[in-house]
């Protein structure tokens, strides 16, 4: 015999129906181990889940630390992105002033190859003018050996003569040869020292 708690809708489950007699205590001890033995898979598992929400409630203060870390991270590299903003501004304006001393740079350099230029045609106007004092220099080389070799020292001489007419008409015009033998001594024929 069995009897039901909802006579209208019998049901087969643990609740609604249940076994009477002798059995019937055996049917309910079973249950109970069963029951047990769920309470303590029901208790580990509790137990499991406690860790587990230990574990994630850690989890969540090491998340809540590491966002507190990148926020002032997030702070410090905003920081450096203005730092950097603010550099380039600068880097611009230097770019700017170097272009222009680049300009000024290469205006002087213009000028000073022009002046190399003029110092150039001054250098080979210099070494022509050389070569006319060379030339003169042998000139009145050989116009002193003219005068060292045909001016007399104590009289008169017709050449000697000719050769100061020659080249200095207005001096030899004024004061003629054979009359200024006393200057002659003096002016052409003496040293440093003023010896003969």
């Amino acid at each position: 015999m069995t009897v039901c708690c909802s006579p209208k809708k019998p049901s087969k489950s643990l609740v609604g129906c249940f076994p009477t007699g002798p059995a019937s205590a055996v049917v309910f001890q079973e249950r109970a181990v069963a029951f047990q033995m769920l309470a303590v898979v029901s208790r580990k598992r509790a137990v499991v889940f406690q860790i587990r929400a230990v574990v994630f409630q850690k989890c969540a203060v090491v998340f809540q630390m590491l966002a507190v870390v990148f926020q002032k991270r997030a702070v410090v590299f905003q920081m450096l992105a203005v730092v950097f903003q603010k550099c380039a501004v600068v880097f611009q304006i230097l770019a700017v002033v170097f272009q222009k001393c680049a300009v000024v740079f290469q205006m002087l350099a213009v000028v000073f190859q022009k002046r190399a230029v003029v110092f150039q045609m001054l250098a080979v106007v210099s070494r022509k003018r050389a070569v006319v004092f060379q030339i003169l220099a042998v000139v009145f080389q050989k116009r002193a050996m003219v005068f060292g070799d045909y001016f007399p020292r104590n009289k008169c001489h017709s050449q000697a003569n000719h050769i100061y007419y020659y080249f200095f008409p207005v001096i030899a015009n004024n004061f003629p040869m054979c009359y200024i033998d006393d200057l002659k001594e003096k002016v052409f024929f003496q040293d440093n020292n003023g010896r003969e």
